[in-house]
């Protein structure tokens, strides 16, 4: 791992793959902040400090870099993690409009939105130099999945907007030494990469 021992900011912290990291990364000794809806029933241990908050209402964003300044740490990792799926089939009539538009509404906010109004949030609280920003995204970004077609977008969209992101923060001088920007897929194997890239360097990146 790197020789700093910043903050790690992980969205959707309190399952999967999200869960996975938090303990992976308080085990080499960092301080991790976790968000979750349910976060409070994370295992507590002396540098975890959870946060509960739905992400869809994103007037909670401004919130949680008050926590993080709060913190007085400068923000080593920040993981874009938290998502939700919606089977949603387009063509079934009994299915009425005002339920597509709620269950899209969600699925852009989470998988979308958020994570890019993040970054905006927090990139200026991020470790300079060495700070890194990691957006989870999925296969379904290149092989979209029928039965979940809001998702699918959502994600190409993510995996798109993270090379878009990492060139504005190499402009603005926060790369190369500087913040890095990365996309990661699903798989089981998935938080051993995230691990691997995050501990090898210090510029954007996709994997």
């Amino acid at each position: 791992m790197p020789d700093f021992k910043g903050l790690i900011v992980i969205t959707g912290a309190s399952r999967g793959i999200g869960l996975a990291l938090v303990y992976c990364f308080l085990k080499a000794g960092f301080p991790v902040l976790a968000i979750a809806r349910n976060a409070a029933s994370m295992r507590p241990h002396k540098h975890l400090t959870s946060l509960d908050a739905d992400l869809t209402d994103q007037t909670i964003i401004a919130g949680i870099a008050d926590r993080v300044e709060m913190m007085a740490l400068p923000i080593a990792v920040l993981i874009n993690n938290a998502g939700i799926q919606n089977a949603i089939d387009f063509t079934e009539a009994s299915i009425g409009a005002e339920t597509i538009a709620r269950m899209m509404r969600d699925e852009i906010a989470l998988n979308l939105t958020v994570p890019i109004l993040l970054i905006h949030s927090l990139l200026p609280l991020m470790l300079r130099p060495g700070g890194t920003i990691v957006n989870v995204t999925s296969l379904v970004s290149r092989q979209p999945k029928p039965s979940a077609p809001v998702y699918s977008a959502t994600k190409a969209g993510l995996a798109s907007f993270t090379p878009i992101a990492s060139g504005a923060i190499a402009v603005r001088g926060n790369s190369s030494g500087g913040s890095r920007a990365a996309a990661g897929g699903h798989g089981n194997d998935r938080w051993p990469r995230i691990w691997k890239n995050v501990s090898s360097s210090h510029g954007p990146f996709n994997f």
